[in-house]
């Protein structure tokens, strides 16, 4: 949110996290929020070289971007801040983080990609054609779906975890959610999430919590596994042991 994942400055915190097998959490929702309001920064970041596959400048050629232009937003002072919230998920893109990942000394890092690309991006994803063009082709290199981004690298990247959190609040996701917590590929490295509570901005948490967890406990995985249990426990559980955390509770 400000910076590109694969900053030089993070490489001696993430090599210690990997050594230590300590769980990093990076938030990866598109439009998701903004961490500098300074465009001139925002900009110098955008061309920043990429120190784990020694090109040049990321993305090539740098950033494309084209500033949008609204009478009612800029009457309103909010066109800057919306310009910056495009220019910063150019940051945050999943695919801002291969390379970090597919670097040698950090093989061992569990990193969570927080919230599955964001429940814009599950429903863009669910909705197909129907997608409004920002949700179809997000801003970034790839200009593809985060969601989808996630999943593909969830299947390459064997510690790369994700999470589910304020995409609850919209109930017409679960079904796909479900779907994506049982698959054998990736399904036992997606948690039940850290943001939950923001779901009181949209309706009731527990009315929330309530009806995804009724589908998932009836969701069975195995005999003796549901996908609560999966994505609310046993996951979860994984992602957090480290050399200095072996799970029990003092």
């Amino acid at each position: 949110m400000g910076f590109y994942p694969f900053d030089e400055r993070l490489m001696e915190t993430l090599s210690w996290a990997a050594e230590n097998e300590v769980p990093v959490l990076s938030h990866c929702n598109f439009l998701g929020g903004i961490y500098n309001n300074d465009e001139r920064f925002i900009d110098s970041i955008l061309s920043f070289p990429d120190p784990y596959n020694n090109k040049a400048i990321y993305p090539a050629g740098g950033v494309n971007y084209k500033k949008q232009k609204s009478l009612g937003q800029w009457l309103l002072g909010r066109q800057k801040a919306n310009n910056n919230l495009n220019k910063c998920s150019w940051l945050m893109e999943p695919n801002a983080f291969e390379s970090m990942l597919s670097n040698s000394q950090l093989k061992k890092l569990k990193l969570c990609l927080a919230h599955f690309g964001g429940g814009n991006q599950v429903k863009a994803f669910i909705d197909g054609p129907k997608a409004s063009k920002e949700e179809a082709a997000p801003y970034g290199v790839l200009q593809k779906n985060w969601f989808t981004q996630i999943r593909d690298m969830m299947q390459h990247f064997t510690t790369l975890y994700t999470d589910i959190s304020y995409a609850l609040q919209d109930r017409t996701i679960h079904d796909q959610l479900i779907a994506e917590i049982v698959k054998s590929e990736y399904g036992n490295r997606i948690m039940y999430g850290t943001d939950y509570f923001l779901t009181e901005r949209k309706g009731p948490e527990h009315e929330t919590y309530t009806v995804f967890k009724q589908k998932a406990v009836t969701t069975p995985i195995t005999n003796d596994l549901t996908a609560w249990d999966q994505v609310a426990s046993k996951n979860i559980d994984k992602f957090l042991n480290s050399r200095f955390y072996n799970g029990t509770v003092i």
